[in-house]
């Protein structure tokens, strides 16, 4: 394989590996890190090409090789049919996680008002039922936020 994949360049697993070979030499290859991963290097290839899943212990094996924690939550959400009901994270700088923090802590006085006005008599009626949909909007979105620093500080923690 050439130093630049082309197939391969669009694969959340390529792209982990890649950045990941910018502190470790050896992941800009994938036969090598197919050897560091525990895996023949087909079967890396057909991940990286989407011809083929990981397997979840895969996921966390190259999640760690890679100090890419967001595999996790990528495969959880988007391959494994148990999870595609899993918030997605933010992947990206800490000062677009914590502008959606902000927005979302935001959000949540109003929606903590809203939570007490519709269940202070223990009922919801149907009158009330879009506002508790908004109400669960903002705490899926401090879900999202939650999830997104938690991975942030999972790879960096390990960076320094």
């Amino acid at each position: 394989m050439g130093a630049k994949p082309t197939k391969a360049a669009s694969s959340i697993y390529c792209k982990s590996r890649l950045e990941a070979a910018t502190y470790d030499d050896r992941l800009k290859s994938r036969e090598k890190a197919a050897e560091m991963l525990g895996y023949d290097p087909s079967t890396v290839a057909s991940w990286e090409l989407g011809s083929s899943r990981p397997s979840p212990e895969a996921v966390l094996i190259m999640a760690d090789t890679y100090n890419a924690p967001n595999l996790c939550n990528y495969f959880c959400t988007t391959e494994c049919p148990l999870g595609k009901d899993m918030s997605s994270i933010i992947d990206g700088d800490l000062d677009r996680i914590a502008l959606r923090a902000l927005g979302a802590i935001k959000d949540l006085k109003k929606a903590k008002e809203n939570l007490i006005e519709i269940t202070v008599d223990g009922v919801i009626d149907e009158s009330e039922r879009p506002l508790l949909e908004e109400i669960m909007k903002t705490f899926d979105e401090l879900s999202v936020v939650h999830n997104s620093l938690k991975v942030w500080y999972q790879k960096h923690s390990k960076e320094g």
